[in-house]
């Protein structure tokens, strides 16, 4: 079984994966991604009581090890590697016929059940199985912020 594209997010909201009900959590607080390589990453969502990494902030997306301590806002240890799902062994599969699998009609029209979960994303790249397409994202996320900066401060500048 594959955990490949995982997604787990955290937060004060009830629809997180992770819900804690703390006032210094943010609504959409952190989210912990598994990539294609069964890599465990956590992205601070531009929480503003910040995500810790073995008592450091991250403030990009950080690559977890087995023994990190996770940290959220003020002090709420997140147990990670229990509430990611288990990497199971991958076993060959010894194939009985040298002959491919018919398919007919009636399997063809369910491919689309075995396809495999993908991470939903707020725009930007839509493949983020990497970091460097979480980083592309919250750059993308980033410059609209600055956009929108200027765009007030623009306008405060011309009523005056």
């Amino acid at each position: 079984m594959a955990i490949k594209g995982k997604v787990i997010k955290i937060g004060r909201a009830e629809d997180n994966h992770i819900v804690c009900a703390h006032q210094t959590v943010n609504k959409y607080h952190a989210e912990l991604f598994v990539d294609a390589e069964g890599n465990v990453f956590l992205t601070d969502l531009s929480s503003m009581n910040g995500s810790f990494v073995n008592g450091k902030r991250v403030y990009e997306p950080a690559l977890l090890k087995d023994g990190d301590i996770l940290k959220i806002a003020e002090n709420i240890l997140i147990d990670w590697q229990r509430v990611m799902p288990k990497k199971s062994p991958v076993t060959p599969i010894t194939p009985i016929s040298s002959k491919p699998f018919p398919l007919n009609d009636q399997n063809k029209s369910n491919k689309s059940s075995f396809e495999p979960e993908k991470p939903s994303t707020s725009g930007g790249n839509k493949n983020s199985s990497s970091l460097g397409s979480y980083v592309k994202r919250y750059w993308d996320v980033f410059a609209i912020y600055i956009g929108i900066v200027l765009m007030v401060l623009a306008i405060r500048f011309y009523i005056g």
